[in-house]
């Protein structure tokens, strides 16, 4: 997936990633997985983390909004890594224990 390694134990899971999240953000985790790069100044270092936060929000909302939407269609197990990966995110955004995560856990 776009030069970034996973491993599944099988290819039902692989299948079900790719078609329930992974084909829609693959292109998207690229820059957030890759090692920050060396920036001279404070302020460049403030705008890399600020732009890194606000993607990592954008992906929260994909991935909420297509947990829902397989839900509401009935594809429960599609559901399941989208609802991962927004969890995933929501921790490193805001926390373990806090409110803004319960969105992630009710999917």
């Amino acid at each position: 997936y776009f030069g970034v390694p996973y491993y599944y134990c099988d290819r039902t899971t692989l299948e079900l990633d790719w078609n329930g999240i992974k084909q829609k953000i693959a292109q998207l985790l690229v820059p957030l997985r890759q090692p920050p790069s060396v920036i001279p100044s404070v302020e460049e270092r403030e705008r890399q983390e600020a732009n890194v936060r606000k993607s990592k929000l954008a992906l929260i909302d994909l991935c909420r909004m297509e947990a829902t939407k397989f839900l509401v269609h009935g594809d429960f197990e599609l559901s399941i890594p989208g609802a991962v990966q927004a969890l995933r995110y929501s921790l490193d955004v805001y926390g373990a224990g806090k409110i803004e995560l319960v969105p992630c856990y009710l999917l």
